[in-house]
């Protein structure tokens, strides 16, 4: 139907609502709908008919995404989602004909729909821009009089995803985002493109892959080094696209953790209540803390199973996709909260003054991405993931007082992975299933007996206590290791070499198996996105800012070079963005510089934007994240 021929008909319809929609659209139109007060955007003279565009959210949480230079308030619709379409400035009248003309704009060619109505709601089927066009048609008694005449009015309105809080999701969109993600756990890939189409990707893809990237001896392509964002930005991004296979409506939401220390802290809470979260609830993550196991045991994810693959590239020594340094022989996904029976202090959590430092400390690319990987954001996967299977230190190291005792427990952050990166640790290349989990631990590569051996440790676990104590982990103390007496090295070394302790996923490279993974790196890169408006940096180089040979491209530079990390390495997983070319999204292997050029907010080219940058829980505690506009 052409745009003419669309008009003519609505023309001729009174009281009725016509509907002429493209394949697989799915429309609804209705006579009369509630205002919106805030929704009017232009004066009667600029916009006679006022076209209002609202869904299920804007009513409570107003137009999202309006701090973004290239959104227009009020003009942002969302795909796969039913949307209102009003006549804001007009009453309706009964004798007058109303309708409504939607045609896409951008990348590849959809029909125009015609919708009769002075209200309508439409579902937009695909990610680009739209032109929508209200029309009042003349008074069929007397088209002379005042206010009788024709009128019409077109916008343009843009097309993507948007990512809001997790507490901010409607309950039934939560839980069509974790029936999707159960999708995911429970349907393998082939499966999966069979019956979803070849966006589909099983969670099992996701965790191997990462996996494979982020455990390898000489270096991890995913962390530690400045491609950390980027390509955490592609992971969720390809995660995203997969859980939109099985339902085209779903958007990663963000957890923004900082409301979580605020909380607690307000309430003069301790770390225990930090999983007194409606987040950690069977309707929810499920919670692990009331379980021997730490397992999750009620809920949609009760006894998840970590799957099983002495084929895969990477896996441990009983043959789960799991690090080689984690010998943990437990089928189910684990949460230990604590490090053997200890655990950091509340102020290890990520915090709003850490975000907010983050954001207005650092004016250069390389400085900002070095620091966001760390105090902003690591201590989420300790305090969810920890260390279990410790046994009785303070039997097996009786040398060591409480502290010491202490900060070699949340050592384990950082030393089990770096030991064995260090080559000081070897994983068993095979525990079969019968082989107790004492008898299935990482083995030392030297004596305890040799005395230049047992110093090696001594003075590699010195190192890495300091170094943990000067980024940030203040709970891990280093004199305790100075104060060792050199006729315990023996003792202590054995003991220490012996150990079968291991992580729960989220301290490892297996950590996208959880899926509390998910909701953790939007909250970064919403922050990132923050400060591109708020506190622009400097320069963006993929290098030192002044003086280039401080450089340094990834925490192993010395032994590879860094694959994975420089702005002209591919990301690990696929991104959609914009294809100027063509004006579609697409899914796409992209560079990290070509993933962090793509979210400059000049020249914007992600196929999603998030819901607002505001902080009050934040504002109420005296840090206050200042607004920005577009």
């Amino acid at each position: 139907m052409g745009e003419t021929q669309a008009r003519s008909t609505m023309a001729r319809v009174a009281g009725l609502s016509l509907l002429v929609a493209i394949p697989g659209a799915f429309l609804v139109a209705s006579r009369s709908q509630a205002p919106l007060g805030s929704s009017a955007l232009l004066s009667s003279a600029s916009s006679p008919l006022g076209i209002e565009v609202s869904n299920e959210y804007t009513a409570t949480r107003g137009h999202p995404a309006a701090m973004y230079p290239s959104v227009t308030y009020g003009r942002l619709v969302e795909p796969h989602r039913a949307t209102t379409l009003k006549m804001g400035n007009v009453a309706e009248d009964p004798s007058r004909s109303y309708g409504w003309t939607i045609a896409k704009s951008s990348g590849a060619a959809e029909d125009a729909v015609a919708i009769a109505g002075h209200s309508a709601t439409y579902v937009f089927a695909s990610l680009g821009t739209y032109a929508v066009t209200a029309r009042l048609d003349a008074s069929p008694d007397d088209p002379s009089q005042q206010g009788g005449n024709a009128v019409e009015e077109t916008t343009t309105v843009e097309c993507k995803y948007v990512r809001r809080n997790i507490f901010a999701l409607r309950t039934a969109e939560r839980e069509k985002l974790f029936d999707a993600f159960k999708t995911l756990m429970t349907v393998d890939t082939a499966a999966g493109l069979e019956s979803y189409g070849i966006n589909y990707r099983s969670l099992d893809y996701f965790t191997e892959t990462h996996l494979d990237r982020a455990a390898r001896r000489d270096i991890d392509t995913m962390h530690d080094g400045m491609g950390f964002l980027t390509q955490h930005v592609a992971v969720t991004n390809e995660l995203e696209l997969a859980l939109q296979a099985v339902d085209a409506s779903l958007a990663l939401p963000f957890w923004d953790y900082t409301e979580d220390i605020a909380r607690v802290r307000g309430g003069g809470g301790n770390t225990a209540d930090l999983w007194s979260s409606k987040l950690w609830t069977d309707d929810w993550y499920g919670n692990a803390t009331h379980d021997d196991r730490h397992t999750v045991t009620k809920g949609r994810f009760a006894y998840q199973k970590v799957t099983r693959d002495r084929n895969a590239t990477t896996h441990n020594p009983y043959g789960y996709l799991r690090a080689p340094w984690n010998v943990n022989k437990d089928p189910y996904l684990t949460r230990n909260h604590e490090f053997c029976d200890t655990t950091f202090s509340l102020d290890t959590w990520p915090s709003c003054e850490a975000h907010y430092n983050l954001t207005f400390s650092y004016d250069n690319w390389f400085d900002y991405v070095w620091t966001a990987g760390y105090a902003p954001h690591g201590p989420i996967h300790y305090f969810i993931g920890g260390f279990t299977h410790c046994g009785d230190l303070s039997a097996q190291f009786p040398m060591l007082d409480a502290e010491g005792l202490k900060s070699l427990a949340l050592m384990q952050v950082g030393i089990t992975k770096n030991f064995w990166r260090d080559g000081l640790f070897e994983s068993p290349t095979y525990c079969s299933d019968d082989t107790p989990q004492d008898q299935c631990h990482l083995v030392c590569k030297g004596a305890a007996g040799e005395d230049d051996f047992a110093a090696a440790i001594v003075a590699k676990l010195l190192y890495y206590a300091e170094n943990f104590y000067r980024t940030g982990l203040s709970d891990i103390t280093y004199a305790w290791l100075d104060d060792l007496q050199v006729e315990d090295y023996e003792a202590f070394v054995t003991a220490f070499c012996q150990m079968s302790w291991y992580p729960g996923e989220q301290m490892e490279a297996a950590s996208p198996a959880d899926v509390s993974f998910w909701s953790i790196h939007p909250t970064m890169e919403r922050l990132l996105h923050y400060k591109m408006l708020a506190d622009p940096f400097v320069t963006k180089e993929w290098k030192a800012y002044g003086d280039i040979s401080m450089t340094s491209y990834c925490e192993y530079s010395t032994t590879t070079d860094c694959k994975g990390h420089h702005g002209y390495d591919l990301t690990a997983f696929k991104s959609v963005v914009l294809d100027v070319e063509t004006g579609d999204y697409a899914p796409a292997y992209l560079t990290n510089g070509e993933i962090f050029d793509h979210m400059s907010l000049e020249d914007y080219k992600m196929s999603y934007y998030y819901e607002d940058f505001s902080w009050p829980h934040c504002e109420a505690r005296g840090v206050v994240f200042p607004a920005v506009s577009s």
